[in-house]
């Protein structure tokens, strides 16, 4: 797995072209040609090795210490949980967790995303109106797949309880 973004930093260039991704140092050498591979680019040659050893050299960096709650943001707001098996079972490459056992404070993005009302209940909790029009519900169905024969491509319902 390769950090673009640290490539760039330190210089490097990463072009994709072709079914081809070419990587040039900052001196402008290019150090590698990564084939795409079912829709991958992929480092690793048969028998393991890397594609060129200037990409070793590159991706021999120590492995990255973050907080748990920095890894739950750079996976994407994955569960906190789940971002620690993914350590524990070595699944992410090159990242070694600060504190393992430390406790993930309250994610504001996390916690905007998730929805603010309780869900349409499935049964009213309201008694039934007495009269004739004392409640009537509205719907607007559409836009329709085929027009009616007047061309319309919207439906208006009430019904009254």
């Amino acid at each position: 797995l390769i950090s673009t973004s640290l490539m760039d930093h330190a210089g490097y260039t990463l072009m994709q072209r072709g079914g081809t991704s070419i990587i040039t140092s900052p001196c402008g050498v290019e150090i590698a040609r990564i084939p795409l591979s079912d829709g991958l680019y992929r480092i690793a040659m048969p028998g393991g090795d890397l594609a060129a050893p200037a990409v070793a050299a590159v991706a021999s960096k120590p492995d990255l210490a973050v907080s748990i709650d920095d890894l739950h943001r750079r996976l994407g707001h994955v569960g906190v949980e789940a971002c620690r098996e993914a350590v524990r079972r070595g699944m992410v490459a090159g990242i070694r967790l600060t504190n393992p056992r430390a406790a993930a404070t309250l994610c504001i993005e996390c916690q905007r995303a998730k929805p603010s009302e309780a869900p349409f209940p499935k049964e009213s909790t309201t008694p039934c109106a007495t009269v004739y029009g004392g409640r009537v519900h509205s719907n607007v169905w559409g836009q329709a797949p085929v027009h009616s024969i007047g061309g319309r491509e919207y439906m208006l319902t009430f019904t009254d309880e």
